[in-house]
């Protein structure tokens, strides 16, 4: 199951590739009558958030060590043995005289 997944994500990702290919190919370079977009800044900015989120969430995801109480101290295994009584031997069918 996991080579036919891999395989299939690997098609999939061969076709994306081939057809932005084609589409970077086709495209027309439209001049904006703005000489200055808001799209460079938003996309730097979007960046520093993610990272600096990323950054937060592996600090806070850092494993404090907790103080032992006695509600989360560690237990002891305990074995207990169970006495087992066992049924007499029962005779075998041509020995019982009756």
């Amino acid at each position: 199951m996991g080579v036919r997944l891999a395989g299939a994500l690997s098609a999939a990702a061969a076709l994306g590739v081939l057809g932005a290919g084609q589409a970077v190919a086709e495209t027309t370079n439209a001049e904006s009558p703005v000489p200055f977009t808001v799209m460079g800044p938003v996309g730097v900015l979007a960046v520093i958030f993610g990272v600096g989120g990323l950054v937060v969430g592996l600090i806070r995801r850092r494993k404090v060590t907790p103080t032992v109480t006695e509600a989360n101290r560690k237990i002891e295994q305990v074995s207990v043995t169970v006495p087992v009584t066992l049924p007499a031997q029962r005779r075998p069918q041509a020995d019982h005289t009756a």
